[in-house]
């Protein structure tokens, strides 16, 4: 097994004085040596930006060789994040009602809306001594209805390959937690809601054996338990992507109203 360390730079350099790219040139491959890196390991290319003609390289090291770079391409969404808005800007998700009792949720692209916001707004809404609700409508215009956007197109139930929308709650994904209640084997569904079904088929046995999926319907998920737990069993959570943000994110309003 090979690990190889991936190092990304983001230089900003006024190129005024004579020989500026050299002696960034210099820097690099000193900071290079001096990192104790392996230079097989290393691939860094650096290039000159806004240059009117001419070559724009300003230094490159194993730039051909290809790599994995996981985590690290991270770094260049948060710099045209950081390039678009300002480090304290502030995705909105809103609440708004017409006069028929109709509700609107609004998503404004917060990919950190989770239930603690949600019970913010759900409270907000309280103290308009609003005590009726005819409809909920779910608006994720703001962006392009692309929900797995530059990925595979093979998709999988595992949280991480959650679908993306204006409108997201809890990370699109649901937990499901697998708990010995007495003498019984139970799960729950957290958010609890309408959106998510559920089937268990669970029995004890002399060891664990679980197998949690999601089924896609037309409108919602089914979520299904199958398996063997040992008497002595506890408590054990699985998180699972759900297929419809907007009508995920709908439903829990929906259970978060009824609750407050």
């Amino acid at each position: 097994m090979h690990f190889f360390w991936s190092l990304v730079l983001s230089v900003a350099v006024s190129f005024q004085a004579g020989g500026a790219e050299e002696k960034l040139a210099q820097k690099v491959e000193k900071l290079i040596k001096s990192s104790g890196l392996s230079s097989k390991s290393l691939s860094l290319f650096i290039k000159r930006v806004g240059k009117p003609s001419g070559d724009s390289k300003v230094f490159a090291h194993n730039e051909k060789q290809l790599r994995i770079p996981a985590s690290l391409t991270k770094i260049f969404t948060a710099g045209a994040v950081l390039d678009e808005f300002s480090p304290g800007h502030q995705f909105k998700t809103r609440i708004f009602r017409d006069k028929k009792g109709h509700l609107y949720l609004k998503g404004g692209g917060d990919p950190s809306f989770v239930s603690e916001k949600m019970w913010f707004l759900v409270n907000e809404l309280r103290r308009q001594e609003i005590s009726q609700v005819k409809d909920i409508v779910v608006d994720d215009r703001l962006f392009v209805q692309d929900l797995y956007p530059g990925r595979s197109r093979r998709r999988v139930d595992r949280a991480y390959d959650a679908p993306l929308s204006a409108m997201s709650f809890n990370w699109n994904s649901v937990n499901i937690f697998v708990k010995k209640t007495g003498k019984k084997a139970k799960v729950f569904i957290d958010p609890e809601n309408e959106y998510i079904d559920l089937k268990s088929e669970i029995s004890f046995g002399a060891k664990q054996k679980l197998r949690v999926s999601r089924v896609k319907k037309e409108k919602n998920d089914l979520i299904i338990v199958k398996g063997t737990i040992p008497r002595s069993f506890n408590e054990k959570v699985f998180y699972k992507s759900i297929s419809y943000p907007s009508l995920w994110s709908g439903a829990n309003l929906k259970a978060f109203l009824q609750q407050r």
